[in-house]
């Protein structure tokens, strides 16, 4: 490992400052040899630590290195040397003691640190699904989708919550009449009153990491209503983002229902099956089945059949549990 060569330098320039000065030769000679063997000592101390990489094993290498340290000081040769010398070496030893004690520590403490950070990130992993954080968000507002690396917003407080908002219009300022590019990557400013598209793709695929349900809120003259959908699920861009709907329930008319395996439409990009090109009549994209149909969200100001034109449009998706 990286820090365990790291800390092994200093005590092998420690090691090399025992030198021979004020030796005599037979005395300079064993001091070679001695040095000549902390170094082997310690490329196997060296290959100890590497053996440690793992946070499960357990402690005898480094019981062992401690050891192998310890008995340097009983396997030093003193003879025949002055006793200030001696002294000198048996401070340099215990300074060698020391820092392998430190080398210890500093490697045990990293350990514990990268064990705390993938305990982290396996808790960070269960608080929700990574294409969907609105399962675990605490109230409304706005959430960064990191995976797919786009802004969403959260409506907590609409059917006990958990819910993705993709299509909201309040009013007519953003024209909704664009391509097929800006429908699959979306548009628009994602907050809690104003008027965005999330996007296709981002729906396809947040709706295939699970099941997902629907619901639509629309206002008109005044009044509020929903519909809702137990089963709801965009194909992918191969099959031009194919609706895929089901399970209606709610207080507003099944406006979506018949349109169950209709392909998604813009204006330079025709897929419904009627001889006329809806999206260019209603200036939006949607997934269109003839040009009357029972909803166009899109359109400048939203239609929902039979209640007609409306002021406001929101559509959400929830993970079902």
């Amino acid at each position: 490992m990286k820090f365990a060569l790291g800390l092994t330098i200093p005590v092998l320039a420690l090691m090399a400052a025992v030198s021979c000065e004020n030796f005599d030769h037979e005395d300079e000679h064993r001091m070679h040899n001695f040095q000549n063997s902390l170094f082997n000592i310690f490329e196997r101390m060296s290959n100890t630590l590497n053996r440690n990489q793992t946070l499960t094993e357990d402690s005898s290498g480094n019981l062992y290195m401690l050891n192998i340290v310890k008995s340097l000081s009983l396997n030093a040769p003193t003879s025949n040397l002055t006793s200030s010398d001696q002294q000198s070496m048996e401070l340099r030893m215990a300074k060698l003691e020391s820092l392998t004690t430190t080398l210890l520590q500093n490697q045990k403490s990293l350990q514990d640190q990268l064990a705390n950070l993938k305990q982290s990130d396996v808790t960070s992993s269960d608080k929700g699904h990574p294409l969907d954080p609105c399962q675990s968000a605490n109230s409304s507002g706005l959430v960064h989708l990191k995976d797919l690396r786009k802004d969403a917003y959260c409506e907590m407080d609409f059917l006990e919550g958990g819910w993705v908002v993709f299509q909201q219009q309040v009013n007519s300022a953003l024209s909704f009449n664009l391509n097929w590019a800006q429908y699959r990557l979306g548009f628009g400013t994602v907050g809690k009153d104003e008027n965005y598209w999330l996007g296709l793709e981002p729906v396809h695929q947040i709706t295939n990491s699970g099941d997902y349900e629907l619901a639509v809120e629309f206002t008109f003259g005044g009044n509020k209503g929903f519909a809702r959908y137990s089963q709801f699920k965009l194909a992918g861009e191969a099959e031009k983002y194919r609706l895929l709907i089901g399970g209606y329930s709610g207080t507003l008319a099944d406006g979506l229902g018949n349109r169950n395996y209709a392909k998604f439409s813009t204006y330079d990009s025709d897929n419904e099956n009627y001889k006329e090109n809806c999206a260019s009549y209603w200036s939006s994209g949607w997934w269109f089945d003839t040009c009357s149909g029972e909803s166009a969200l899109n359109y400048k100001t939203p239609y929902w059949s039979p209640m007609g034109y409306g002021t406001f449009s929101r559509m959400m998706i929830r993970r079902k549990k």
